[in-house]
């Protein structure tokens, strides 16, 4: 059955291959086709679950390397090519734009995340400040906005800088009144994980 699929007869009786467009192999085979995958993306998937590992096991044995040699002030998601990158950082650093349009920071002490750099609004369509950069602050993080001792967020600093939209949610994100650590989970997934 299968052999008559792709080597059967063609059109005036000869035999040969029968040619389908990729697109349509592609479609799922609940729909009544191949269901192969689109190869370009779910390699660029694949490679985002190393680039995921990179940014949440930045002390594991490969995150220690790749960040002293690619990245040694910042993190994955800052990561630049840099010179003479390996074929693996080049094939892993394609997959940061992925990476990035789906992780965002939950707020814990505050101290990892750049407030005018880094997701973590609490906004599927924006999760990043769209305030005016104060020059001199491109490198806050958002604890400087906490008043640490009552766990609050600091209103007159809020006011001072953000405008009315990223200062409603700012002040949506709850406070813990422990001292946790900043966290990164990845938005689209109910439970914060990076799915394929």
């Amino acid at each position: 059955m299968m052999n008559s699929f792709w080597w059967g007869s063609g059109s005036g009786g000869s035999r040969g291959i029968n040619w389908m467009r990729w697109d349509r192999l592609c479609v799922r085979k609940y729909q009544g086709r191949l269901g192969f995958c689109k190869l370009h993306e779910f390699n660029l998937a694949m490679l985002g679950k190393s680039g995921w590992r990179l940014l949440l096991h930045p002390d594991s044995l490969v995150g220690r390397l790749y960040k002293s040699r690619y990245y040694p002030n910042s993190n994955f998601l800052e990561a630049t090519l840099s010179n003479n990158p390996s074929y693996i950082w080049r094939s892993i650093i394609a997959s940061q734009p992925l990476v990035r349009s789906g992780a965002q920071w939950r707020v814990g002490k505050g101290d990892r995340i750049k407030i005018w750099t880094d997701s973590w609004l609490p906004d599927d369509s924006n999760p990043r400040v769209m305030s005016l950069v104060i020059q001199g602050s491109e490198e806050a993080v958002v604890r400087g906005l906490i008043r640490t001792d009552e766990r609050l967020w600091d209103q007159d600093i809020l006011r001072d800088l953000f405008n009315d939209r990223d200062r409603d949610l700012i002040n949506k994100i709850p406070l813990s009144c422990r001292d946790n650590e900043d966290r990164i989970y990845w938005r689209p997934d109910r439970k914060g994980e990076y799915t394929v």
